[in-house]
């Protein structure tokens, strides 16, 4: 009886003590693991989306702002470009206009001149004041 008391204790506590330690092991690799996955989830979470939402921004600002100058420069250029044609169109037309009130009236002014002084057809002379003859290109 005493080695039949022996072995079952000795069995019982082999036994005892070795499924304490499968237990004990199996659940301290697995809280380990599944703390640590946790963990490990919840960080790459975070910084996962931390990384995203400033890339996002980023790239949101970035091309906010790179199309909001592509825009204002288009813009400004047609706006310079619409100013720099009316401006010079009416540059061109106040000159073109000046120049040819002043060719008319010269040379109206001129004509006058050379009839009113050469029309007679004697001999006076022409504006030129020398011996060129007036109009009718003769002596008289």
């Amino acid at each position: 009886m005493y080695v039949a008391m022996e072995m079952t204790v000795g069995v019982a506590m082999a036994i005892t003590m070795y499924v304490a330690i499968e237990i004990t092991m199996y659940l301290a690799i697995e809280m380990t693991v599944g703390v640590a996955m946790e963990i490990t989830i919840g960080e790459a979470m975070e910084i996962t989306m931390y990384v995203a939402i400033e890339i996002t921004m980023y790239v949101a600002i970035e091309l906010t702002m790179y199309v909001a100058m592509e825009i204002a420069i288009d813009v400004a250029m047609e706006i310079a470009m619409d100013v720099a044609m009316e401006m010079s169109l009416y540059v061109a037309m106040e000159i073109t206009i000046g120049v040819a009130m002043e060719i008319t009236i010269t040379v109206a002014m001129e004509i006058t001149m050379f009839v009113s002084w050469c029309s007679h057809g004697d001999n006076h002379k022409c504006s030129h004041g020398d011996n060129h003859v007036c109009i009718h290109g003769d002596d008289h």
